[in-house]
C-alpha cells in the first residue's frame, strides 16, 4: 500500500514546493531557480543514458 502513495505525496510535495518558490522569490529570481533544475534534469538524463 505504501508503495501506491509515492506518486500523489510526490505530488503534493512538488506543489507545495512551487506554491512557496512562487510566494517567496521574485520573477528573476525564480527563472534563475528554473534554469538549475533544467540543467539538473539535463546531467540525469545523460548519467541514466550511459
Amino acid at each position: 500500500m505504501l508503495g501506491q502513495l509515492g506518486a500523489p505525496v510526490g505530488f503534493a510535495i512538488a506543489g507545495l514546493l512551487f506554491a512557496y518558490l512562487i510566494a517567496n522569490l521574485s520573477n528573476a529570481e525564480f527563472l534563475d531557480w528554473g534554469r538549475c533544475g533544467i540543467c539538473a534534469t539535463g546531467c540525469t538524463g545523460i548519467i541514466g543514458a550511459l
